[in-house]
């Protein structure tokens, strides 16, 4: 009879000591699971971040390219409306004036 009470109290024992190390285990499993779930949002934070930055750039220079267009095209329109002003401005003067004295 001790013989199977001390056999029990090692098997009991022996089970303290796995679940002490399932324990264990799982504490290591769970900080693993964490630290790989910071690092993965770690490298989301930052590959958003960088697309973020990309479509910035990408803004930036559609915007660039547009207002160099309207500049030149307003400097070509106003090139145009001098060159018809230097062209014109004899008719143009006599015809204001003859609105103004048929007024």
């Amino acid at each position: 009879m001790e013989q199977i009470i001390s056999k029990l109290s090692e098997i009991e024992n022996m089970a303290g000591k796995i679940m002490e190390e399932a324990q264990c285990k799982k504490k290591e499993l769970c900080q693993q699971h964490q630290e790989q779930c910071q690092a993965y949002d770690r490298q989301a934070d930052a590959d958003a971040e960088e697309k973020i930055r990309q479509i910035r750039d990408q803004l930036k220079q559609k915007q660039e390219t547009q207002l160099a267009d309207l500049k030149n095209r307003t400097e070509d329109e106003f090139a145009h409306m001098e060159k018809y002003y230097t062209e014109h401005h004899q008719r143009l003067a006599r015809e204001i004036y003859e609105k103004i004295i048929h007024a």
